[in-house]
Parts: C-alpha cells; structure tokens; sequence
C-alpha cells in the first residue's frame, strides 16, 4: 500500500476507489488537501492550512433535520502529481499503531476525520 500511494497513478486509484466503492471520502479528501499543503508556498499555505482546519478539524454545523454533522464536499484529484511519498525512515508497526491509539477518535465526535489530541 506504501507503494501504491508513493506514485501519482496509485495514489489516485486508491482515492477513487474509497470515494467511488467505499463511499468513505471524508478522511482520503483531509489527506489529500494535507498533501496540497505542502506543495504550497507563502501566502498560499496559510489560506490553505485555514481552510484545512476550518473543514476538516473543528467541530461541524449540525443537520437540523438529521441531527447528524455536515461533512465537507467530496473533492476529485485532479492534479497529475498528488501522490504520498513514504515517511522516511519508515514507523515502526508498534509505534504507529500506538498513535493511533492516542490520537483517535473512532467516533469522530471531535471532527469529521476522527482525530482527537
């Protein structure tokens, strides 16, 4: 899967795959603007990272008629060099799976990507 996501092509077949088979956007789209992030420079990354907090990290409106919390807009790749490069070195499996543990909230009560800390 690393390798998959390090390169442009499979990166975006696995997104589209989890928006178009998975219905599961929310989380793929956060990640995805993450990555745009940091291609940004200057002004641009500040107006980016806002937006970023703003739809994905804060608490959400409420839907008055399902009581449920509006997610952000699913968005499509369509850049030719979005991918995730491998993190360098490699996490090991124990110390990742410990942040996790930490750092989720499988709820996601706290915000729509179900982070929390």
């Amino acid at each position: 899967l690393e390798w998959t996501m390090a390169h442009a092509l499979g990166f975006f077949l696995f997104s589209a795959f989890l928006k178009d088979t998975c219905h599961e956007y929310v989380q793929i789209n956060f990640i995805e603007e993450v990555i745009r992030w940091r291609l940004t420079r200057g002004r641009q990354r500040s107006e980016r990272a806002r937006k970023i907090v703003s739809s994905y990290l804060l608490p959400g409106e409420v839907d008055e008629e399902t009581n449920e919390p509006k997610l952000p807009a699913k968005i499509e790749i369509d850049e030719y060099d979005l991918e995730r490069p491998p993190p360098s070195p490699p996490m090991e499996k124990e110390a990742l799976q410990m942040l996790v543990k930490e750092n989720s909230d499988p709820s996601c009560s706290k915000c729509c990507v179900g982070l929390d800390g």
